[in-house]
């Protein structure tokens, strides 16, 4: 019984396997999954922690969870990341305060790692205390410890290759075999890692903690993407603000709109772009090898790379693909909020996904063909002040007022000149700007500050006759 096979993978893979399969092969999975043949752990991934966000950490959690739950198992309590040397220190909060107790982290050899021991408690900055498993050497770590190892239990994380999948029964029966030669008077058990936590814990052991950060020193492959790894941060807010705003319409309007599908198939993309892997590397075979100048060029237009760069597309594409389900899903929303406010006419709602008050400049397309009017000013729906607008065709801009944490307001449009007064005084000829407190002079031919006079305190703010102007770019 102690011998019976186990194989641990990432929630996200096996989810995938589940929808994918059918017949005898999803009756074969299911039955492995139920009788614990087949264990998911906590992660759905090897994430690039740093490039992720909170609220996307948390939720792949829910990957593995809801297996669990559809196979009446209980909850993961172990988790694994490979391949990445180094990972934020909101990893063993965001694990601990989630129910898991262990964390496996096997390290790419070629890359350097983080100066820590092989086991230690990795300590959050809420205080959270997670017992992590360090192995530098490769994504698993060996059948004998190390000979300075001071614990009586030991884990063997036997980690086949990447892309190879499980090993074959002949070679899990040689490893046994080996091991039992090796450490005859030892009891060796498979099983799952979590398994190692709760044996290592009957020791009562004296582990160390570190408390820090690992700054990500494998991260550069995001910004070989730049496009797509800004519009992953993007994402990583407007989806959950969506959700929030829905929520809240809910509640307001009295409506059941439910839009959980789309929200979490978006969450499952941003997670899978936070994933570790950017496709193919020329050095694992499948494409030309290493090219440069003229012969680069002509190999790379005879499609020689081609299969190499798709396995990159298909990285950028999730979070396209999350860009495509969330943007009419999140403007949809937004009309619905403006629709159900009880302001007669035309209007502009902003709102405010923060939670925290908040005022500052609004830009936006007023959406409207062939725009032949402009918009003066607004009006304050509630306070009923008056501010003015920037118009540029289509596009409106304007200063909005505090608008109250996860709340909104709403601004009525004057078609029509408003009078106001400013207390700046605009003098192009002299390329002066002033107002009661400062008087500002710039160079129309480089941009550079000329003068900036304290007006209040007759002083000067930049230094005359230096060699260097003032914000001048060298």
């Amino acid at each position: 019984e102690s011998e019976q096979f186990v194989w641990t993978i990432p929630g996200w893979p096996l989810k995938y396997m589940l929808a994918n399969s059918s017949g005898e092969y999803q009756e074969k999975l299911s039955k492995a999954i139920a009788e614990g043949r087949i264990v998911p752990h906590a992660l759905p991934a090897t994430y690039e922690t740093e490039a992720s966000d909170l609220e996307t950490l948390v939720r792949g959690l829910s990957i593995t969870s809801g297996i669990n739950q559809r196979f009446g198992l209980p909850e993961a309590r172990d988790a694994k990341l490979t391949d990445v040397p180094s990972h934020s220190w909101a990893l063993p909060t965001v694990l601990k305060n989630a129910g898991v107790d262990f964390l496996h982290i096997g390290c790419n050899p070629g890359s350097a790692s983080p100066d820590v021991p092989v086991l230690f408690w990795w300590q959050g900055p809420d205080g959270s205390k997670l017992l992590t498993f360090y192995w530098a050497q490769y994504y698993g770590s060996g059948i004998l410890p190390p000979k300075d190892w001071p614990y009586k239990t030991w884990l063997a994380m036997i980690h086949t290759h990447e892309n190879t999948g499980a090993p074959s029964p002949e070679e899990v029966a040689e490893l046994l075999r080996s091991a039992k030669e090796e450490m005859p008077d030892v009891n060796i058990k498979i099983g799952r890692l979590s398994d190692f936590h709760d044996l290592l814990m009957k020791e009562n052991p004296q582990i160390p903690v570190i408390k820090g950060d690992m700054p990500d020193s494998w991260i550069h492959g995001y910004m070989s993407k730049p496009r797509e790894t800004k519009l992953s941060k993007l994402l990583q807010r407007e989806t959950f603000n969506t959700e929030i705003l829905n929520t809240q319409l809910n509640e307001w309007a009295g409506t059941d709109l439910n839009i959980d599908k789309f929200i979490q198939k978006t969450a499952e993309n941003i997670m899978l772009y936070d994933e570790h892997t950017f496709g193919l590397a020329l050095s694992h075979g499948n494409q030309h090898r290493w090219t440069w100048d003229d012969e680069f060029k002509i190999n790379k237009s005879l499609g020689y790379y081609d299969y190499l760069e798709t396995s990159w597309m298909e990285k950028a594409n999730r979070i396209h693909a999350a860009e495509r389900i969330l943007i009419p899903v999140k403007n949809k929303t937004l009309k619905n909020l403006a629709k159900n406010v009880g302001v007669k006419g035309k209007k502009i709602v902003v709102y405010n996904p923060l939670p925290w008050p908040r005022e500052g400049r609004i830009s936006m397309f007023a959406g409207i063909y062939q725009k032949k009017f402009e918009i003066y000013g607004l009006q304050d729906a509630e306070s009923g002040y008056v501010i003015l607008v920037y118009n540029d065709y289509n596009l409106v801009s304007f200063d909005a007022g505090i608008i109250p944490s996860l709340g909104y307001k709403t601004y009525i449009p004057f078609l029509k000149p408003i009078d106001h007064e400013s207390s700046v005084i605009l003098d192009k000829a002299n390329n002066k700007i002033e107002n009661q407190y400062f008087r500002l002079i710039l160079n129309p031919e480089d941009g550079t500050v000329v003068s900036l006079f304290d007006k209040k305190n007759n002083k000067e703010l930049v230094m005359q006759g230096s060699e260097e102007k003032f914000g001048q770019y060298i």
